[in-house]
């Protein structure tokens, strides 16, 4: 952000491939619906960015969503090597929660200063990633996602690989090899640009399948040129370069599986839709009828609908994605382990 069971595999693969063949059949339905009506949300890991290793955060959004959450979203600290390879202080937040959920990692490939894609492509920093890799091994950490080098695709991260895109592809492999080779590692790769065409086509950056679990992409409600018209800014969200359909085409034609590493809603005073219980509805229905394995909503800052500040988002986004697995306001603390 800008500052698996053979049969549930197989109907998602087939419900892909239906997806495409109607959108080739008929481009017009394509563009203009955000997807067919949703199946089940359940098979696709509910995720969620509540801040900083903001346990108790998670465990109030559960209360309100009334479901438990599959996964949990948080960040390790770039500002030097030692916070990168040795991310103590955020596992030591989460410990109460192993086990009872999944961890996807925002893991920054570059400090803030004195560090290059250049060099990472030349293995200075393989080291480093090794090191991580020990660390989170173990902290029973060793079957983790790793988002590297997240929004690679803008201009706002140190790893910004506009006109440097070959290095961030040798870079990344060079990454994935450091932490695969330390024993008992079982990550999985996060490749994750943002929505759109930024300083870079994030494609010239795909390090290529080997190297890559899930391919992602971060979707906002904003659009500055549409604010005001819902159709016709999911219609750009969909359809404008590297949009959701790309996102789509891409995975399958790489054939993996989607994820959205971070979503949500964008406030409309900087060109969002703001309290938009139709965005929450369109992305259900993407998200439901496409391959994708987990989405992250980010209810943090002010893009949070868990503190009431956008009611009928609200509402939608607790219809469409709570659960009866438990109660909205009375669950019990031991459900989750609280």
């Amino acid at each position: 952000m800008k500052p698996t069971r053979l049969c549930a595999v197989l109907v998602a693969a087939l419900a892909l491939g239906a997806s495409l063949a109607a959108g080739a059949t008929n481009p017009e339905a394509r563009r203009t619906s955000p997807a067919s009506s949703p199946r089940s949300l359940e098979s696709r890991r509910f995720g969620v960015y509540r801040g900083a290793g903001n346990s108790s955060g998670v465990r109030r959004f559960e209360t309100w969503t009334g479901r438990s959450v599959d996964q949990v979203l948080d960040f390790f600290d770039g500002r030097s090597w030692r916070t990168i390879e040795n991310p103590s202080w955020i596992l030591d937040r989460w410990q109460a929660d192993q086990g009872r959920v999944a961890f996807e990692w925002g893991v920054p490939i570059l400090t803030t200063n004195g560090s290059s894609l250049d060099a990472g492509a030349a293995g200075r920093y393989d080291r480093h990633f090794s090191a991580l890799a020990h660390v989170l091994v173990t902290r029973g950490h060793a079957a983790d996602t790793i988002r590297l080098g997240w929004e690679f695709n803008g201009s706002w991260f140190p790893w910004a690989a506009a006109g440097h895109e070959e290095a961030f592809v040798r870079y990344w492999r060079r990454i994935v090899n450091a932490m695969r080779s330390v024993p008992g590692a079982h990550f999985r790769f996060a490749w994750n640009p943002t929505r759109g065409r930024q300083a870079t086509s994030p494609d010239l950056s795909y390090p290529g399948d080997e190297y890559v679990d899930y391919i992602g992409l971060d979707n906002y409600d904003s659009s500055f040129w549409h604010t005001n018209n819902f159709t016709a800014r999911w219609d750009d969200m969909v359809n404008e370069p590297f949009g959701l359909d790309w996102h789509r085409r891409f995975a399958a034609s790489h054939r993996k599986p989607m994820s959205f590493d971070e979503w949500g809603l964008w406030p409309r005073r900087r060109g969002g839709g703001g309290d938009d219980p139709q965005f929450i509805e369109a992305m259900s229905r993407w998200i439901s009828s496409n391959q994708v394995a987990y989405a992250n909503f980010w209810d943090y800052g002010t893009h949070q609908l868990s503190n009431g500040s956008s009611p009928r988002a609200s509402a939608v986004f607790r219809r469409l994605f709570g659960s009866p697995r438990i109660a909205p306001e009375d669950a019990a603390p031991s459900a989750h382990g609280r």
